[in-house]
């Protein structure tokens, strides 16, 4: 650890709350899916655009906007700011539904995840934390812990009081991260990377290939967000795709947790041919399975770990490809290819309206998975060869 005393756990709480406040809620988005669909009368892939802008505009705006801005202002303002915004479009959308608004909390959203979201969290665990895989595998599990507690108890609210309550009770929650995010991050707590202010050029061949495998690798965790939905269009019930969605959040917990502490151990790309295997697994498990519920939780729980690809994963194979030094900037322009992947969650949505199953989408993604870890491999490999 770089710092001791007690304050970089605090740190390490703060950043574990934001990552709860951006992609933990993110990922539960597909459990409102049906109830804006029905009620806006479109369909859902037209509803999931909004997940997909979300992710555009954060992919974008990371490695440019964001870091401008962190490096310009004092964090503290820029983190209240972002804070508030967020909540005022988060609540825009209960008394303003329609698509227009949708589309716009998205965009508005996606900026405010790439301020103080994945890249910004890599940041700072990278500068308190010596071993700051496994800090950054306990930061971003916390998607999985929110995912895994807020699922049912959001499941509950939409189906007794509608879904802007359960979007209130998200709006509340944020109002209490932010709140200790802002006391406990100091302006001096945060420093922007040396690389980013160097203006550096780091685009090449190494970043394409593993921005290639980044692409496919979590395209699948639009699959993920549609568990509910893909619970519910095989025959169970909404409490049941409620419990498998819940099931995955619960393997994104785990598995990051356990991802994080291996890529200290072992290394990122060992790291990432487990979390593929781990995926191919599960896709196989629970097409097998059709629907047995037994095997569809089983099924789920090695699904979670596709959320690790992109950020715990990701951030293994950028140390061990640029090296420690280089990791902040070289993550956060990784991230803008997350651009290209978040159509992923709009086809999911649209091969689903035409074809009436998810499970199209599913080959098409397993496919783009398989191709994704070769061209890592081949990525890996030429590395050793220049060593």
């Amino acid at each position: 650890m770089r710092k001791t005393g007690y304050y970089p756990y605090l740190i390490l709480i703060a950043c574990c709350g934001l990552m709860a406040a951006t992609y933990g809620f993110f990922n539960t988005q597909g459990l409102y899916l049906d109830a804006i669909s029905a009620e806006l009368n479109v369909g859902r892939g037209t509803v999931s655009f909004s997940s997909t802008l979300t992710l555009i505009v954060s992919a974008v705006a990371a490695p440019t906007v964001a870091i401008k801005l962190r490096s310009k202002y004092s964090i503290r303002p820029v983190l209240i700011v972002s804070g508030i915004l967020t909540i005022l479009m988060h609540l825009a959308v209960t008394m303003f539904p329609s698509v227009v608004t949708l589309y716009l909390y998205g965009m508005i959203f996606g900026l405010t995840m790439a301020v103080y979201g994945n890249t910004f969290v890599v940041e700072m665990l990278n500068s308190w934390f010596e071993k700051s895989g496994t800090a950054t595998g306990i930061a971003m599990s916390v998607s999985g812990v929110f995912g895994m507690f807020y699922a049912p108890f959001a499941t509950s609210l939409i189906e007794k009081y509608g879904w802007r309550n359960a979007y209130y009770s998200y709006a509340v929650i944020l109002l209490l991260i932010m709140s200790y995010a802002v006391i406990v991050i100091r302006n001096k707590d945060y420093t922007v990377p040396a690389e980013a202010e160097k203006k550096e050029k780091v685009f090449n061949k190494a970043l394409l290939l593993l921005a290639l495998y980044f692409i496919a690798g979590a395209s699948f965790t639009s699959f993920g967000n549609y568990i509910a939905s893909y619970g519910v269009s095989i025959g169970f019930t909404l409490s049941q795709g409620a419990i498998l969605s819940s099931t995955i959040s619960i393997g994104n917990l785990v598995l990051k947790l356990i991802f994080g502490y291996l890529t200290d151990r072992i290394g990122g790309y060992r790291t990432a041919l487990i979390n593929f295997l781990a995926i191919v697994a599960g896709i196989v498990v629970l097409l097998a399975g059709g629907n047995n519920y037994i095997i569809a939780i089983v099924a789920c729980f090695l699904i979670g770990s596709c959320y690790a690809t992109s950020n715990v994963i990701s951030r293994g194979l950028c140390r061990d490809l640029f090296g420690k030094e280089q990791l902040g900037i070289y993550y956060a322009t990784l991230n803008v290819f997350s651009a290209v992947q978040a159509f992923s969650y709009t086809f999911v949505g649209s091969v689903y309206d035409r074809c009436g199953s998810y499970i199209p989408a599913v080959y098409i993604l397993l496919l783009l998975l398989v191709i994704g870890f070769i061209l890592v491999t081949v990525d890996f490999r030429q590395k050793k060869k220049h060593q």
